[in-house]
């Protein structure tokens, strides 16, 4: 077999590419995930339930549009974009890091014989590592999105825009020092608050998109666009695996979109506690997964666990149709730029007609949600 190594784009240029492919689908796809919160941080913070300061709000819409245009009235279009910077600041190195650590662990697992299971163990390990690392950004995130804006900086100058939302960073970051009591090591556990639901909720949806994700892409592209096509067909003779920019785009747009949206609408109930977890105050120790989930059902039954799952699902659906569409057209971009061939970016060498059956193919077109 070619090794396919000495023709592989360079990890600095794939994580770019990523990076850059999840930053803009982080932007356009914000709204949803602040709708999503909202839903989630309504149900937080409604009753008798003691939440973040400045959470309390009137009933959100049960609809997300509903939702959507109620926040954009009552604090501006620009509360829809709540949270974007902190969103990135989590993507793109999240991402960059996943990316790398998810192709070493499926070629270690495909080496070592994990077969079909190889995508669904690599963005499991690779995704539950990169979530660790940005656990306090994405507690940050979540305060950002949950809180409502001071409605005084609505519809005003950009400079007092701009200083509305400064005090509204500031007040957010004044709660999370807040939660920073006792010695050292509690300030810095509280920074992890939630990361047991976050890695709840994202390792299960990694292995469910990785496992979905790669018979659909076979299925969409039969003719050996994937690497991964002879786990799932080994007779399978694999193509040229030469698509234009097009296709290859479209192949990962609906391939993303379905697998996405169906992963985040499975593993909602999690997200759910998570948000939980992350928005309300004085939890205590004692406050497990288990416990939110406990309060959640007591008031809203079991219903109350798929709060927001249509934005949920909608946003997923679409920033990883972008998402993956974009990466892969960022990597065949680099492959010409480097005058590397498209089989060696999108599928191994094609072993010939008369050989012994080869060892498992080298991945490189894998992105992690």
């Amino acid at each position: 077999m070619t090794k396919a190594s000495e023709a592989e784009l360079t990890v600095w240029q794939r994580s770019f590419a990523a990076g850059t492919s999840s930053g803009l689908s982080a932007i356009l796809c914000n709204p949803l995930e602040v709708v999503k919160t909202r839903m989630q941080t309504d149900l937080a913070h409604s009753g008798k339930s003691t939440g973040v300061r400045h959470l309390h709000r009137p009933a959100i819409s049960g609809s997300t549009f509903g939702t959507l245009g109620k926040i954009a009235r009552a604090e501006g279009v620009y509360a829809l974009w709540r949270g974007t910077e902190a969103s990135l600041l989590i993507t793109v190195p999240l991402i960059a890091l996943y990316l790398p650590l998810y192709d070493n662990l499926l070629q270690s697992l495909q080496g070592a014989g994990a077969g079909v299971y190889s995508p669904l163990l690599a963005g499991s390990g690779a995704r539950a590592f990169a979530c660790m690392v940005v656990a306090p950004l994405e507690l940050l995130k979540t305060r950002l999105q949950g809180r409502p804006q001071d409605p005084k900086g609505r519809g005003k100058s950009a400079e007092t825009s701009t200083k509305a939302y400064k005090r509204h960073v500031a007040g957010t970051i004044g709660d999370i020092r807040g939660d920073m009591q006792g010695g050292p090591f509690s300030a810095l556990r509280s920074l992890w608050r939630g990361v047991g639901a976050t890695l709840a909720k994202d390792v299960p949806f990694a292995a469910l998109f990785w496992m979905l994700l790669e018979p659909m892409r076979h299925v969409l592209e039969p003719d050996g666009y994937l690497p991964l096509n002879r786990l799932w067909s080994p007779t399978a003779q694999h193509g040229t695996g030469r698509l234009s920019s097009l296709e290859t785009a479209t192949v990962n747009a609906v391939a993303g979109s379905v697998a996405g949206g169906l992963a985040a609408g499975i593993t909602t109930p999690f997200d759910v506690i998570k948000t939980h977890l992350q928005t309300t105050k004085n939890l205590g120790r004692s406050h497990t997964m288990l416990t939110s989930a406990s309060r959640i059902v007591q008031r809203r039954g079991l219903s109350g666990l798929f709060l927001g799952v249509k934005p949920r699902a909608m946003r997923v659906a679409l920033s990883y149709s972008i998402l993956m569409s974009s990466y892969e057209v960022f990597k065949s971009a680099y492959a010409r730029q480097e005058n590397v061939p498209t089989e060696f970016v999108s599928a191994p060498t094609p072993a010939p007609q008369d050989s012994a059956p080869a060892g498992p193919p080298t991945a490189q077109d894998e992105l992690g949600g």
